[in-house]
This record gives structure tokens, C-alpha cells and sequence, in this order.
């Protein structure tokens, strides 16, 4: 089975998007308002995962790091072990902000507890 992947970038003077699709579906799309300084860290993206981030900066505050991640539905859990990796590998100190759309329909999500990932 062939997959065509395409990605795309868009520079506007409002905001910032990356589209990542595949023919089958999903991707993620990251658009950023126009004043915030927005700087994408492909350095934290890891390959064959639908993961982008991107560092948030706003006049006079502390960066914050955006994840937004998207997992087909029905697929093994390597992606989530991707985000994982990634999100290891921040400084422990980083703002982060993780988002998007797991496809983990019999997990219950808590904001008073966290679960770890084995």
C-alpha cells in the first residue's frame, strides 16, 4: 500500500499553519494569531508521528510550548510512545500545552490525576 503524505506550509500576515494529511485522513493543522511570535520546533517533532510544536512567545511572558498531535484511530500505541519521547526530552521548567486528538476512546480523561504510559 502506497501512502502519499503532503505537507504544507503557509506564511500569512495574520498567522501560521502547518497542514500534515496523508489520502487517508488526519493531520494537523496549528494556525497562530497574528500577535503572538510563534517559532516551530521541528526539532522536537518526531518522524512518522502527526506532531507539530511550536514555541509561543508574547511580549513581557514566559514562552509556552504548544504540542498538537493526532493518532489514527486503531493504530498501535508507537505514535503515543513518540509523543512521549518527545515530551521527555523538554526542559522540566518549559510551559507545555499538549492538544489534539488521541483516538483513545475507552481511556478516562481527569484533569486531578495523571496516567502514566507504559
Amino acid at each position: 500500500m502506497t501512502v502519499f503524505s503532503t505537507v504544507k506550509y503557509y506564511r500569512v500576515t495574520t498567522n501560521f499553519a502547518k497542514i500534515e494529511r496523508t489520502r487517508f485522513g488526519g493531520g494537523v493543522l496549528v494556525s497562530i494569531k497574528s500577535d503572538l511570535q510563534a517559532s516551530h520546533r521541528t526539532d522536537l517533532e518526531r518522524p512518522n508521528c502527526k506532531l507539530v510544536v511550536v514555541q509561543l512567545k508574547q511580549t513581557n511572558s514566559k514562552p509556552v510550548t504548544l504540542y498538537t498531535f493526532y493518532r489514527p484511530p486503531n493504530v498501535a500505541p508507537d505514535a503515543l510512545h513518540k509523543l512521549n519521547d518527545s515530551l521527555q526530552s523538554k526542559s522540566e521548567n518549559d510551559d507545555i500545552v499538549v492538544v489534539g486528538d488521541f483516538n483513545l476512546p475507552g481511556m478516562t480523561w481527569s484533569e486531578d490525576h495523571t496516567i502514566p504510559m507504559n
